[in-house]
């Protein structure tokens, strides 16, 4: 079901020797995206810090690459450029576990009131307000899955980043005189 509106949401058909086992079924489920939630904020915030540290580390490495007398640009550049895509990829990382609304358990007294003329009403009108709960919270996850996921793909490009950026940059006079060459060629 992926309605996000508790009015259109009509248990009422429920048997009466269900409406226990639907809501606790309702209940279980949304618990179930608390704890994936949990998880997934877990795995996010460790990745960031991983990448966080292998951020710093390059960014000694190209400190030290700087304070050499003869300094290999291509070898900075490209070591800034890992560094950068790691950062990138760090934040997008964080971005995953910030902290977001999300749905959990259980109900305040004061809410459930309303609806209190009998167990069964109270039940039915909570799985309902449940379901819109477990649609907010799965929306809330993939969110955070689309995130994390792109955090990842910045992390694992960086190496070929970093390779490029060395090529690149330690024969940029010969890309440079080709590109002079193909501009000279079409002004003829």
């Amino acid at each position: 079901m992926t309605s996000t509106d508790e009015d259109d949401l009509d248990f009422s058909q429920v048997p009466d020797c269900a409406v226990n086992e639907f809501y606790r079924q309702a209940e279980l489920c949304l618990q179930s995206t608390v704890q994936i939630a949990i998880a997934a904020d877990s795995r996010a915030t460790t990745l960031t810090g991983t990448l966080g540290t292998a951020t710093a580390a390059l960014l000694v490495v190209s400190a030290n690459i700087g304070t050499k007398d003869k300094i290999d640009l291509p070898l900075l550049i490209a070591v800034l450029s890992g560094a950068g895509s790691l950062l990138t990829a760090a934040i997008f990382c964080a971005a995953s576990a910030r902290p977001i609304e999300f749905n959990v358990p259980g109900y305040q007294p004061r809410a459930l009131y309303p609806s209190a003329s009998s167990e069964k009403h109270i039940k039915l009108e909570a799985a309902a307000d449940i379901q819109v709960r477990i649609d907010k919270n799965s929306k809330a996850l993939e969110r955070a899955a689309t995130t994390l996921s792109r955090g990842r793909w910045i992390a694992f490009l960086s190496v070929p980043i970093s390779i490029i950026s060395y090529l690149l940059s330690s024969r940029w006079d010969l890309i440079l005189a080709y590109a002079l060459s193909l501009a000279h060629g079409r002004l003829q």
